[in-house]
């Protein structure tokens, strides 16, 4: 084997070939079966809604992944070039975040007071950059996201029983509660069409 590149398009392609998806994982050699069934989260919601389709947000490229914590994030642009992004935290005064000192409750208070004490101690040496930004986390997520995080929904776990019967009654219950609410909005449109007429 070389570093030559291998077309496999005609031998996927060819109804001659038997073919089989072979993964190299942590616990060794799987070989996949001949059918895999397709499986959608959504569909087990609308069996049972206690069932949550949970999708990660992910920044757009630049910003980075940080999480709903992180309070404030400084940009360093040191001379070479490099550009490196450090989360701070609300907490940070108790932690040696940078190597030469450590951040005030003070300099925590706001984003220009953190910039202002970072570009003194740029100025001072202490740091070894050429710029400092600093930028609010809070508003970053908005802006990124669309909302700023303000209501949080802790994770809960129901037994199996809870979540196969009473789940599937809860199921039926809103399915015919969103039947009737359908059928009322229904006839005041009919109504309404009815009188512009």
């Amino acid at each position: 084997m070389n570093m030559n590149r291998i077309k496999l398009n005609q031998l996927l392609g060819s109804r001659r070939v038997k073919k089989r998806l072979v993964l190299s994982t942590s616990h060794g050699k799987y070989v996949v079966k001949k059918w895999i069934n397709r499986w959608d989260p959504i569909g087990d919601f609308f069996d049972n809604h206690l069932t949550a389709s949970i999708i990660p947000m992910r920044p757009p490229e630049g910003a980075g992944y940080y999480g709903s914590d992180v309070k404030y994030l400084v940009r360093l642009l040191t001379e070479d070039g490099y550009k490196k992004t450090i989360p701070v935290y609300l907490s940070d005064y108790n932690y040696p975040r940078f190597e030469k000192f450590r951040l005030t409750e003070e300099s925590l208070f706001s984003q220009e007071n953190l910039e202002d004490f970072l570009t003194n101690q740029a100025i001072n040496g202490n740091l070894k950059c050429i710029n400092v930004e600093v930028i609010d986390a809070d508003q970053l997520r908005k802006k990124t996201y669309g909302h700023d995080f303000g209501e949080s929904f802790e994770a809960k776990h129901y037994s199996w029983f809870f979540y196969v019967f009473v789940g599937k009654l809860l199921t039926v219950w809103s399915n015919i509660r969103l039947y009737f609410i359908n059928r009322k909005h229904q006839k005041s449109n009919k109504v309404l069409h009815q009188t512009r007429r």
